[in-house]
């Protein structure tokens, strides 16, 4: 499954999200690919950073999602990050519904932070189903919900400025 959800979040929430990444740079507690990723996809060449939202505003976003009617019920599973891919990045082919090699219930939901995002950047969402691949824009505020689906991001050039996206990931028990 995947679905595309254009303008996903109202201004007043982006201007939430947007004053956490700028409180989260502050900090020095965001991981890196090349240490944080799974074996398999940690191996590319460019730098992935990732910071995990404080449990406050993690909660924050699941009552924003239950308002907005995209979770019927709270989930029992939820992680929020942010995630920065620098320059020279992407990330690797590879499915989200495997934790620590166990295959799990669990969907990934991006949603991309940038606002003037140039397709000449890359930095872009691939997906294989049924043999065929496909590419997403990085659009500001559009998000891209998927389960067990095989996705990569593409390279992000050298010229580009930091891809920004928030990164959810929840078990399916709580969609309507």
């Amino acid at each position: 499954m995947l679905k595309i959800y254009d303008n996903f979040f109202d201004s007043s929430f982006l201007s939430y999200i947007e004053n956490l990444i700028l409180e989260s740079k502050k900090e020095y507690n965001w991981n890196v690919n090349h240490f944080a990723f799974p074996e398999r996809i940690r191996l590319n060449p460019g730098t992935v950073l990732s910071n995990v939202l404080a449990k406050t505003d993690q909660d924050t976003i699941v009552n924003k999602l239950l308002e907005k009617k995209f979770f019927n019920t709270p989930p029992s599973l939820f992680e929020a990050y942010f995630q920065i891919g620098l320059p020279n990045s992407s990330i690797d082919w590879h499915t989200d519904n495997f934790v620590q090699g166990k295959a799990v219930d669990r969907i990934g939901l991006t949603i991309y932070l940038n606002k003037n995002w140039q397709d000449f950047w890359g930095g872009f969402f691939m997906y294989e189903e049924n043999n065929k691949i496909f590419a997403i824009r990085p659009n500001y505020n559009r998000a891209v919900c998927q389960t067990s689906l095989k996705h990569c991001t593409t390279i992000i050039s050298p010229i580009a400025e930091p891809r920004l996206t928030l990164q959810l990931f929840f078990d399916s028990s709580c969609l309507i």
